[in-house]
């Protein structure tokens, strides 16, 4: 039966979640209309009125048993001490492995996006127009989880606790990468304006350019646009709990080139 995705979370997750629908059944839809704006296939969130769907929500990408290239205790990095609940129980999961990933697998992520995924003329025109502006460039993903609620509920508890390993770890990675790419032009997308500012005042030699400045006021397509641009660059650095960024990397066609954070 096809599913229907449900459930909330950002643009990484929605897309990661349709991206499992469609591997469950090529007749899934997304329950996000926006998807009608970002995607050059209209009816990817149309529902047929005479067809049943199963609700589906989750921030993974789902293997299935013929993807006989991810063995049993394959997962190591969406664990706990990253800020994530504990890989599924057969540790199957490929979330955040990037690299670790075999290529075969990769490939059939890579295939769907291409064949079903297929980018707006609205996308297309504005990635175009950036690039046209800019050429060739390396790409960051800042994510701070800075602007998250740090409450006392356990998934605020979780957002904190990704947060400082952002603060305690990922910055500074950060800040060496950007340093040690051999471009001067960098494109910075970034969940947090004090982050990009810190990050900039310490990468002196580089030039900064952003497509998408003011994260209140960004559209869907905005935030999906500067995703695409990320995907662009020649060099990308990367935060290794961030699903953006991890979508992202499958959209560049799993770079080869990535640093992470």
């Amino acid at each position: 039966m096809p599913s229907v995705t449900s459930g909330g979370g950002g643009m990484g997750n929605q897309i990661k979640k349709f991206i499992s629908a469609l591997r469950l059944h090529p007749e899934s839809k997304s329950h996000m209309s926006y998807f009608g704006n970002i995607f050059k296939d209209k009816t990817l969130c149309q529902l047929d009125s005479k067809q049943q769907y199963t609700p589906l929500n989750t921030w993974r990408i789902v293997t299935l048993p013929s993807d006989s290239e991810i063995p049993v205790g394959f997962c190591k990095f969406s664990t706990l001490d990253k800020g994530f609940h504990n890989c599924d129980v057969n540790g199957r999961n490929i979330d955040h492995e990037y690299l670790r990933i075999p290529h075969s697998f990769r490939k059939k992520i890579i295939n769907l996006i291409q064949n079903r995924l297929q980018y707006s003329d609205l996308v297309n025109n504005k990635v175009d127009d950036f690039i046209k502006n800019h050429e060739s460039y390396s790409s960051v993903h800042i994510r701070s989880f800075k602007a998250d609620n740090f409450s006392n509920d356990k998934s605020s508890r979780y957002a904190l606790e990704r947060h400082l390993n952002w603060v305690n770890v990922g910055r500074q990675t950060c800040i060496d990468h950007i340093n040690n790419l051999s471009d001067n032009k960098i494109l910075i997308s970034s969940d947090s304006q004090s982050e990009f500012n810190i990050v900039k005042s310490q990468c002196h030699n580089k030039q900064f350019i952003r497509y998408a400045t003011n994260n209140s006021d960004r559209s869907h397509e905005d935030d999906f646009i500067d995703m695409v641009l990320l995907s662009k660059g020649n060099h990308m650095v990367l935060n290794t709990i961030s699903t953006y960024s991890e979508v992202a990397w499958y959209l560049s066609g799993c770079n080869e080139n990535i640093h992470l954070c």
